[in-house]
């Protein structure tokens, strides 16, 4: 049993660092100014009708599109590099591979969302910190 969890846990070790080894840099989250002279990037321009404004949640609405829209790519980049493929499934975008399970040499398919996956490697990275640090708190009895 102790040799089960022993390469369960190599596993999910060898997952989280296929993960930090892919990450993208993140965008910084300050706010870029424009240089004197141009609009803003979300900006028209066209001058509004007489009467009518722009929201000011439409631009915070392009904003957030766009955030998304690039942390997407990005999973999608990451995700692609560990194997997977993305494909619809009732309208929804699942990312797909072939793993044999320990000891078989039979490949199943596994299909996840994006989150899914991201979460599921996330929780991996977090369990093996915490394992790394129990053990670095032991007592070394040489």
């Amino acid at each position: 049993m102790q040799l089960v969890a022993c390469l369960l846990m190599s596993l999910c070790v060898g997952l989280a660092s296929n993960a930090f080894a892919d990450q993208p840099a993140e965008p910084s989250s300050a706010p870029q100014t424009p240089a004197a002279g141009t609009p803003p990037a979300h900006a028209s321009t066209a001058p509004a009708a007489p009467g009518t404004s722009v929201a000011p949640s439409d631009a915070a609405n392009d904003t957030a599109a766009a955030d998304s829209a690039k942390r997407d790519a990005a999973n999608d980049k990451l995700l692609r590099g560990k194997g997977y493929k993305p494909e619809a499934h009732n309208g929804r975008t699942l990312y797909c591979r072939k793993e044999a399970p320990l000891g078989s040499r039979f490949e199943n398919k596994v299909c996840n969302t994006a989150e899914d996956l991201l979460r599921i490697t996330q929780d991996a990275q977090d369990r093996t910190s915490e394992a790394q640090q129990r053990g670095q708190m032991t007592p070394n009895h040489n």
